[in-house]
């Protein structure tokens, strides 16, 4: 017999000072929870860890869904997890370390939250500035960067990041851009890297 696990993080209401607040960021390292496992009388953990970056970039803060009031939001791997015969799952430990909201106030410990917030932020930073440079060259054409909005490679090889967490928010990044450029087309994708060139 397969014991199965299912979880889902599911962000209800909170009210801080009177205000009904959207999510930014949740951290769930070193970890969302711990899975307690026996096999044959032995204690073990099956440990996850998570984060969700509701807002990688200020760029896509107007088509990127924060995680609001009476919304959810999955952390860890999709789907259930399972485990063969003869492990018994004994309980679940579930912990938040970093929560952001909107307006900048934060909740949890905070052991790595914020760090890993910031890298992948910075990482989106990064690879934000990298593509605003080959957009220039390519003469403000979109067409210029088309293989990195539509394509799925590899990211640069000269973006040097300095933890695997600015890599992630490179990608975050990448996804974004991508998803405006499917879902809106190349013309809002044009906007967007305009009005940033334009602004600085």
């Amino acid at each position: 017999m397969r014991d199965i696990i299912t979880y889902k993080l599911l962000y209800k209401f909170l009210v801080l000072a009177g205000l009904s607040l959207c999510l930014w960021a949740v951290s769930a390292r070193p970890k969302i929870y711990s899975i307690v496992l026996e096999q044959n009388g032995v204690l073990t953990r099956d440990t996850v860890s998570s984060t969700v970056q509701a807002a990688i970039h200020p760029d896509f803060r107007g088509t990127n869904n924060l995680i609001g009031p009476g919304n959810e939001s999955s952390l860890g791997p999709p789907g259930p997890i399972t485990y063969t015969s003869g492990i018994i799952v004994k309980s679940v430990e579930i912990a938040m370390d970093f929560v952001e909201f909107e307006n900048g106030t934060t909740l949890g410990r905070d052991n790595q939250g914020s760090h890993i917030i910031k890298a992948m932020r910075v990482g989106a930073a990064k690879y934000r500035e990298w593509l605003k440079l080959r957009y220039m060259r390519g003469g403000r054409s979109v067409a210029s960067i088309s293989s990195e909005v539509e394509g799925d490679q590899s990211l640069p090889s000269e973006l040097r990041f300095a933890d695997p967490n600015e890599e992630q928010g490179a990608i975050g990044y990448r996804s974004l851009l991508r998803n405006l450029f499917q879902t809106r087309g190349a013309g809002d994708v044009k906007k967007l890297l305009d009005s940033k060139l334009d602004s600085n």
